[in-house]
């Protein structure tokens, strides 16, 4: 019997690939009272060897339409929030449901789960990106367990935190070394 993969996985994984192990999460990383909206954001970005376009457009209220190309040119959509907490800053995606496909008894079978990326850099022509290293926090979670609600997912892991609980355990490991991926740098393609 042959499994269909659903898109969330396969975004999940294309995010992974790109940035080193972004952790899926069933929760956002923000409460409303983190959003800010920063026109800085909006256009489109690509990293230095052109393997993938970012694309930011307003969405409702706070959010934003994101759109990944990769180098194949497949695209799917997000709905993006930029968080602020504390000194940091945060990008959360989510898949939409045009991003989804599948018929209705399909759909509901899929979560759109959250990723999260902390923001490094965010200026008119620099975009830097980081996430959470997913190796790291595998053996942090696999030494203690109780540091982050979560579950094992096949290989992988799932946050089950609450924006509260994920919010303090990023900010606690701010400055941890090997916490975070290498930051990705995506320059400005072209303003809108």
């Amino acid at each position: 019997m042959k499994i269909h993969q659903s898109p969330l996985f396969v975004a999940v994984a294309i995010f992974s690939v790109l940035l080193g192990g972004c952790i899926p999460s069933l929760r956002p990383v923000y409460t409303e009272g983190d959003l800010v909206f920063e026109k800085a954001l909006l256009g489109a970005w690509q990293p230095s060897d052109g393997s993938s376009r970012w694309e930011f457009a307003p969405g409702v209220g706070k959010s934003y339409r994101f759109t990944f190309t990769d180098k194949d040119g497949v695209s799917s959509e997000f709905e993006a929030h930029l968080a602020r907490f504390d000194d940091l800053t945060y990008l959360d995606l989510q898949p939409t449901e045009k991003g989804i496909t599948g018929n209705a008894f399909y759909k509901a079978y899929t979560l759109r789960l959250h990723t999260f990326l902390r923001v490094d850099q965010l200026d008119d022509s620099h975009l830097q990106l980081s996430s959470l290293d997913g190796s790291w926090l595998s053996k942090q979670l696999a030494e203690h367990p109780q540091l982050l609600p979560h579950e094992k997912v096949g290989e992988g892991l799932m946050v089950t935190a609450s924006p509260e609980q994920l919010q303090a355990f990023l900010k606690a490991h701010q400055d941890t070394p090997d916490a975070f991926s290498k930051a990705t740098p995506l320059q400005r393609v072209k303003a809108k």
